[in-house]
């Protein structure tokens, strides 16, 4: 019963899991560690992009399209370090030196915007700050992408990519409820008997109604929430670092070598499947009449 009940959960294994997560994967010790650092990678990514427009507006008082705008630095800084990633690594397998920067880069740019403070005035090293966070986000995007496809089978190829995408989600949609979750916290904390709770739920259209020391404390409680916030997501940011640490190769396989022997590797099992098809077909097998 106990074998039956094995094999039973073996067989389900291979035809629903295998194809999402080929177990073979599991046996690439650089790729798995590039997957479990992608997931802080998305965390503090998506933290951010979440977490500074509400800094935008509600501390500093700006539009909702000021806001967006003021996201820029850290877009546009995060396309150039794609296509830093990509040049840095085209010729020479440099992939792990370049996760490891981008890493270091992350949790310096999370751990400075930490440092905002409370006044009415946006400050320039908001938009400063947010550079390293985009570099550091870029150079991975752009890196892990070329160390999935040299770590895993030529087969493998687009469900290593899709992985790695989905990881970045998923670290990204646990930062973003933690920081909502946070934020929560605070407002009830600091917010209770200055500010009502229906007035917190439309935010936007009571705001006119509040007194200026409803609006300052609004405001403080904000910044707090914002602050710790975003101390979190730096330790979150230096675990990354730690995770990308497993992605170190003493002698990295080159890039056009490593496609080369993909391609051998995926002949060779095509041979070996057309072999038994072959012999089969030959000595007139159940298919022929």
């Amino acid at each position: 019963m106990v074998q039956t009940t094995l094999l039973v959960g073996a067989f389900a294994t291979s035809c629903f899991f295998a194809p999402i997560f080929p177990l073979r994967l599991l046996q690439r010790r650089v790729y798995i560690a590039a997957v479990l650092a992608t997931l802080p990678t998305g965390f503090v990514y998506f933290v951010v992009i979440y977490s500074l427009p509400l800094h935008f507006q509600v501390v500093n008082e700006k539009s909702a399209l000021i806001a967006g705008i003021g996201l820029l630095p850290m877009l546009g800084s995060a396309a150039i370090g794609s296509m830093l990633g990509g040049m840095l690594s085209a010729k020479k397998n440099m992939i792990w030196q370049v996760l490891l920067v981008a890493a270091c880069l992350m949790a310096i740019g999370t751990g400075l915007l930490s440092t905002l403070s409370v006044q009415l005035r946006t400050e320039p090293k908001a938009y400063g700050f947010q550079v390293f966070v985009g570099l550091g986000f870029g150079l991975t995007v752009s890196n892990v992408s070329m160390l999935a496809a040299i770590e895993s089978e030529l087969r493998d190829h687009a469900v290593a990519q899709g992985i790695m995408a989905q990881a970045r989600i998923f670290g990204g949609s646990i930062g973003i409820a933690a920081s909502t979750a946070y934020l929560a916290v605070i407002e009830r904390k600091e917010l209770a008997g200055i500010v009502a709770p229906d007035q917190l739920t439309s935010l936007e259209s009571s705001a006119a109604t509040f007194t200026p020391a409803q609006l300052l404390a609004l405001r403080r409680a904000y910044a707090h929430a914002f602050d710790k916030t975003l101390q979190v997501t730096a330790i979150v940011a230096c675990c990354g670092f730690l995770l990308t640490l497993g992605t170190i190769q003493r002698n990295p396989p080159d890039l056009v070598t490593r496609g080369k022997e993909q391609v051998t590797e995926e002949m060779r099992r095509q041979q070996a499947l057309k072999g038994p098809q072959e012999e089969k077909e030959s000595t007139g097998g159940p298919d022929m009449v």
